[in-house]
């Protein structure tokens, strides 16, 4: 029985936080907030991965450099990204990852 548990709550929070990838969109907008405020907002992400439409990226997060940069270049240059997206405790869609194609 202690195994069970130990079991069942070992994948309780991978399947509660458990992040996809979005399509490949281009974005439409983007939106750029103090540090800690949903900091780089990007609009026009698909509606089947994000009900809000929109996904950000705090200064705090790791890699959060490089992918501000990336996505921003993204966005300048027309360029469709995938990002890897997780929900945060209110719900919001947070950037955890982002791929930039041509």
């Amino acid at each position: 029985m202690k195994r069970k548990i130990v079991a069942a709550l070992t994948w309780v929070p991978l399947a509660c936080f458990a992040g996809e990838w979005t399509p490949w969109f281009s974005i439409s907008s983007t939106y750029a907030a103090g540090a800690e405020n949903y900091n780089l907002r990007i609009y026009g992400v698909p509606a089947g991965s994000c009900s809000a439409g929109w996904a950000y990226i705090n200064q705090s997060a790791t890699g959060s450099k490089v992918i501000m940069s990336s996505l921003m270049l993204a966005f300048a240059t027309n360029r469709r990204v995938q990002l890897y997206l997780d929900k945060d405790e209110s719900n919001y869609c947070k950037i955890i990852e982002a791929a930039v194609g041509g």
